[in-house]
């Protein structure tokens, strides 16, 4: 029995474990995501100054 409780304990830190990797992969790739925004928001900002230069 004891063996038991210990197995299903270590099975729960296990999926805990794996839903804090999934967590941590998800922020990651929003953050990818998010730079990519700020660098093409950055982007059109100075070809938007250039423009206005020329203009």
């Amino acid at each position: 029995m004891d063996f038991k409780i210990k197995e299903h304990y270590l099975d729960q830190k296990q999926r805990e474990l794996n839903l804090n990797i999934m967590e941590i992969r998800i922020q990651k790739s929003n953050q990818k995501r998010n730079y990519k925004f700020i660098n093409t928001y950055i982007r059109s900002y100075e070809h938007l100054r250039e423009y206005i230069k020329q203009g």
